[in-house]
């Protein structure tokens, strides 16, 4: 059992912004980008969370419907839409489903989750992995409305020229973009394009990616998590199919940010400072976990090893811990696949493969991070699918990953689909509530402690500001919400009931008191005023 040192805290980070509403998509409306798809083969894949028929259509340059019966996935080649970098663009693919369905976009080397449209968020800081290969970075930003962005680049960029438009920036410049509906725009960079911020007035999507500028079929790319998803502990397993040197860029926002990463032999203890991006150079036996103590963005980069111990590039943007789903449906395409599993102990026999063999985990030795077990290096054999069962509450991380001739990737499966808005997370103080875009509370609202002025979570504080204002399943229209976080501030104190009992008894005993001193007062006016006696009247005196 491994403990972590890292101290916890109650302050809230600076960070005010405004956020948009939008309807919940429920995992069937995507917006996407195939960056570099010039000479490069890209494929979608549609994995269905139904057991129903589901019908899939795909808007490119042309349209494209296809049918998903109950048990398969769908995987077509999609039409090459090349961005026109530094400038704005349509180049968008989008994608519409009758059911909720899980989509990555591949290529040759790596692929990506793409989130659905309404997990987008308007806060977002790059975080990309370059190396001696893969020298060059770039950033797409997808909108589905609307908006106006400002991008301020990194300062860390020193004398590197960025292109946007007819015009060259440097470090530390800032960039005014007017995006319409479903309207792109990228920057590439012979350099690292890291700490850059985007900021919009709507919700938009972020995707980045590193590549060489000599050979741009095997790049890594990954969409990026909006801030108000960054979370303050990651954990991520490898299992054998995976290079064991794994470099890990973090990220954050705010005051200086002390970081513990775990490792099986090792602690590494770091500071972040803000808007300067953390790297790292690990040597990764079995897992890596990272604690801090206010929300960073987290991302690997590493190889995956295919059956002639080829190595591929990939980069995994990892999910927090707090936003693991208690959900797992997956389907992989032909192949072989390794499944590294990240469970509570409650989660025994709730995992299904291939639709016979209930997984049993447990038993045997598992090493065990902050209550969490890792169960790495599952065999899976054909037809490849991974499930829980329907009516399982424990959070559920996985990465899986495939291989087949010449081909090996990763399927990042941690946060899925809507869980941004139906995470629900019994916490305890002080690790709840603090703006976090979570139902700490499993009300099924997120953060509204400071629209009721009551204690939800019960951790003594009226803290939660909003993120998201909404009933999770209920469609309502797109509105404004503000999410302020003020410095150093420990929240209003909520009363409990017990001592709002003993509140109201003292005011009942002063209302009591004032009450009696006030007929006193009176008693005492009365006595010394003067006396009036009853009068007869004579009727014969009148006459």
């Amino acid at each position: 059992m491994l403990e972590s040192p890292a101290a916890r805290t109650n302050r809230h980070l600076l960070m005010i912004w405004s956020c948009l509403e939008t309807p919940d998509s429920k995992g069937t409306e995507f917006i996407f980008a195939t960056p570099l798809c010039t000479g490069n083969t890209v494929y979608v894949l549609v994995i269905p969370q139904s057991t129903e028929t589901v019908n899939v259509t795909i808007f490119a340059q042309t349209q494209e419907s296809s049918e998903i019966l109950p048990g398969h996935v769908f995987r077509s080649k999609v039409h090459c839409m090349e961005l026109e970098w530094g400038q704005v663009s349509a180049s968008v693919i989008k994608l519409f489903s009758t059911q909720e369905v899980i989509l990555y976009v591949e290529y040759s080397e790596d692929n990506y989750l793409v989130h659905p449209v309404d997990s987008y968020g308007s806060c977002y800081s790059v975080a990309v992995a370059t190396s001696e290969t893969r020298n060059s970075s770039y950033f797409v930003v997808i909108s589905k409305y609307n908006t106006t962005i400002n991008i301020t680049l990194s300062e860390q960029l020193m004398n590197q020229v960025v292109l946007a438009g007819n015009r060259t920036y440097l470090s530390g410049s800032m960039i005014y973009v007017v995006l319409r509906e479903n309207e792109v725009f990228s920057i590439q960079c012979g350099c690292n394009l890291s700490g850059t911020t985007i900021i919009s007035a709507d919700n938009v999507t972020v995707l980045a990616g590193s590549f060489n500028m000599h050979d741009s079929n095997y790049h890594i790319l990954e969409q990026l998590l909006p801030m108000n998803t960054w979370g303050q502990r990651y954990m991520f397993s490898k299992n054998s199919w995976m290079s064991e040197n794994i470099s890990v860029i973090i990220i954050g926002k705010g005051p200086p940010t002390m970081m513990t990463i775990f490792l099986k032999d090792e602690v590494i203890q770091r500071n972040l400072l803000d808007k300067e991006p953390l790297y790292l150079h690990l040597q990764v036996i079995d897992y890596v976990a990272i604690e801090t103590n206010f929300s960073v963005l987290c991302i690997l980069s590493l190889d995956t090893l295919g059956i002639q111990n080829e190595r591929h590039g990939a980069m995994i943007v990892i999910t927090p811990l707090a936003l693991f789903h208690s959900q797992l449906y997956f389907m992989a395409d032909a192949g072989s696949i390794r499944l590294d599993l990240i469970l509570q102990e409650g989660t025994n026999n709730n995992i299904i493969v291939n639709q016979t063999n209930a997984l049993r985990p447990f038993e045997r030795p598992l090493v065990s991070v902050w209550g969490m077990f890792l169960v790495p290096n599952l065999q899976i054999d054909s037809p490849y699918l991974v499930e829980t069962v329907n009516d399982n509450r424990y959070p559920v991380f996985s990465s899986i990953t495939w291989r087949r001739k010449n081909s090996s990737r990763i399927y990042n499966v941690g946060m899925r689909i809507t869980s941004i808005y139906d995470a629900c997370v019994k916490t305890t103080p002080p690790n709840g509530g603090n703006g976090d875009g979570i139902d700490n509370d499993c009300d099924n609202r997120i953060d509204e402690e400071l629209h009721n002025g009551k204690d939800d979570d019960q951790d003594g504080l009226i803290d939660e500001d909003t993120v998201f204002l909404k009933d999770i399943e209920q469609n309502v229209p797109r509105k404004d919400a503000t999410y302020v976080l003020t410095p150093y501030q420990e929240g209003t104190y909520a009363m409990s009931a017990s001592v709002l009992s003993v509140v109201i008894s003292i005011v009942v005993a002063l209302l009591a008191v004032v009450c009696f001193i006030s007929g006193m007062f009176l008693a005492d006016r009365l006595r010394r005023a003067p006396i009036l006696r009853p009068s007869r009247v004579n009727p014969a005196l009148n006459t």
